[in-house]
């Protein structure tokens, strides 16, 4: 078996996107380019080889990554005001569980000895630049759009442009403009860089997610290098309590993880536009682990796996919910006391 590596793709956005770039409809759109481009049984044979089939991770805003769940940091005793500074303490936590990502360079420096303290200083927050677009239902025995009604609303992310001078106001405290540049990250075989890119970029011309057809979810500038820093067991500091974890980057499985610390989120996903033989074109819910789930150890060969059965009438329908996952060492928290 050829060695599985951590590879980095880079990629510009130049249109809205329809969807959020989740892992998992991620992998599902390039396994539609891939069957478009080398064939029906070129896909099967590539999805058959379940200890090499490409992990994929969710699209990030260039430079970040999810925030890891660690545990959290005990609160010292307070005195004097205690309710004031409790009422501070808790618009504080407020305010950083919208931090939801954290700086790849400060996850690198602080994850030899990583900690919900130590990484404070690092988090971010994404302003939100989504807009809802409307949409006319259209009556499928008339194809004409209904005299009344028949109008709904979806939501479309447009922070791949820059904001509106109207609404050029000066960010938060840690908070930032996602941009039009993304980081995914691939757990792939070794040398799979022209494979990753010839893909990415095919979806990227076809455009990603709800609504390509009409312009939405396309990409240009891809690149891709293996990624040897962030996929490397940072050595452990001598004297210091420290058990060794791994941060995933991915939607993916829930199940199979020694101590894991996730956020679950239903997933309903669809068939891709090749499944035109009248058969529905939703699968069943999942229920899968958001990124930043952090665990001590995956109990199989992979963390995460390939779902089977997710369709109601196609068994050969999979969902990729293997895990990209980096590995860190978390420090245990002191908790003293009282007196």
């Amino acid at each position: 078996m050829s060695p599985l590596k951590l590879f980095r793709l880079q990629l510009t956005l130049r249109a809205p996107l329809g969807a959020p770039m989740n892992s998992g409809t991620l992998f599902g759109q390039l396994c539609w380019i891939k069957r478009e481009a080398e064939g029906e049984a070129a896909l099967v044979a590539w999805l058959a080889e379940r200890e090499t089939v490409w992990a994929i991770s969710d699209g990030f805003p260039r430079g970040l990554l999810p925030r890891p769940l660690l545990a959290p940091s005990p609160r010292q005793k307070e005195s004097g005001n205690a309710g004031a500074k409790e009422l501070a303490a808790a618009d504080e936590d407020k305010q950083q569980k919208k931090l939801g990502f954290v700086t790849r360079e400060g996850f690198l420096k602080t994850r030899a000895r990583l900690s919900a303290s130590r990484l404070a200083g690092e988090l971010r927050g994404i302003k939100d630049r989504s807009f809802r677009i409307s949409h006319n239902t259209i009556d499928r025995n008339t194809g004409s759009t209904p005299e009344t009604g028949g109008l709904f609303f979806l939501e479309e992310d447009w922070s791949f442009a820059p904001p509106a001078r109207v609404d050029a106001k000066p960010l938060g405290a840690n908070m930032m403009e996602a941009g039009a540049e993304r980081d995914i990250y691939i757990s792939a075989p070794e040398g799979s860089q022209s494979a990753i890119n010839m893909l990415f970029k095919g979806l990227g011309e076809a455009g990603f997610g709800r609504d390509a057809s009409l312009g939405r979810g396309q990409w240009h500038k891809v690149s891709v290098k293996e990624d040897n820093e962030l996929a490397a067991v940072p050595p452990a500091t001598n004297g210091v309590p420290l058990t060794l974890r791994h941060m995933s980057l991915s939607h993916g499985t829930a199940d199979g993880f020694v101590d894991m610390r996730c956020k679950l989120m239903a997933h309903y996903g669809k068939t891709g536009p090749g499944v035109s033989d009248g058969a529905s074109p939703f699968k069943r819910p999942l229920l899968l682990a958001r990124p930043g789930a952090t665990f001590g150890k995956a109990n199989s060969a992979r963390a995460g796996e390939i779902i089977a059965g997710v369709h109601h009438t196609r068994p050969e329908i999979i969902h990729n919910g293997l895990h990209v996952c980096v590995p860190f060492y978390e420090e245990a928290p002191l908790y003293k006391e009282e007196p």
